[in-house]
């Protein structure tokens, strides 16, 4: 999700739209954020791994509710069709079914 706690309190189902960078590209809006932070000087770089480790994977089950609710997709049709835009190349499925990433930065 996101390492801000007041971004689009009213339309949570938004959060979809800005999180689906992390299935095709491996990276979300913490990485969008801390990346900013550590050009400002407000953060190091190992500490914004820490949250891009903690939040950029997340989707908030809310969110998910939210944009099924206004969309009209049961919660299963949207896992099963975002499970077709996951980037092969940067992911792979763990022994749980879960996506990973194959080389996150904090293994570089």
């Amino acid at each position: 999700m996101s390492v801000e706690s007041f971004d689009q309190v009213d339309s949570i189902g938004l959060h979809v739209h800005h999180w689906m960078k992390y299935p095709k590209f491996g990276h979300a809006c913490a990485t969008d954020m801390t990346s900013r932070f550590i050009r400002y000087g407000m953060m190091s770089r190992d500490e914004a791994i820490e949250l891009v480790k903690k939040h950029d994977h997340d989707l908030d089950l809310r969110v998910v509710e939210d944009f099924c609710k206004f969309t009209g997709y049961r919660e299963s049709e949207f896992w099963k069709i975002l499970d077709g835009f996951y980037n092969r190349d940067i992911f792979t499925k763990d022994s749980f079914g879960r996506w990973v990433l194959k080389n996150p930065v904090w293994e570089s």
